[in-house]
């Protein structure tokens, strides 16, 4: 009896280069949340300082200031931590001769671009929507 092979081999030599391109595709995917978090983030931590707040911030920019104030005190565990992931699979997926590697650095590119598709907007809304209000009862107070 012979058994069907593990591995799909790829006969095509540009999907070794496809596959760490999406890889790193993937990797720079994930880049403009904690981008946004680190340099962005703090500055509106200040802006609400300055509102002094009685009743206090709703959940979403508190979570996303509470998210920014990890990443700026831990960003040297992050960004090594990234590197390894995002290298590892680069080098994985340049070194593997399966279709599924093709598949799976797809996927993995597929979710570093939803995500910046997903958490940007969700940390700009949560980030300016309070703002907004605050500005809009600050206005009406006068």
């Amino acid at each position: 009896m012979s058994q069907a092979p593990a591995e799909v081999p790829c006969r095509s030599t540009v999907s070794r280069p496809v596959c760490v391109g999406l890889v790193i595709l993937g990797g720079l995917g994930w880049l403009p949340g904690p981008g946004i978090a680190l340099f962005v983030v703090p500055r509106f931590k200040v802006i609400y300082e300055k509102f002094d707040i009685k009743g206090g911030l709703p959940d979403s920019p508190q979570v996303i200031i509470a998210v920014s104030d990890v990443l700026v005190g831990y960003w040297f565990v992050f960004l090594p931590l990234w590197l390894l992931v995002v290298g590892g699979l680069a080098v994985w997926a340049g070194l593997a001769r399966s279709r599924r590697a093709l598949l799976l650095a797809g996927i993995f590119a597929i979710i570093g671009i939803m995500a910046t598709t997903v958490i940007v907007p969700l940390m700009a809304i949560g980030l300016f929507l309070p703002l907004v209000r605050l500005i809009q009862s600050v206005g009406e107070s006068h």
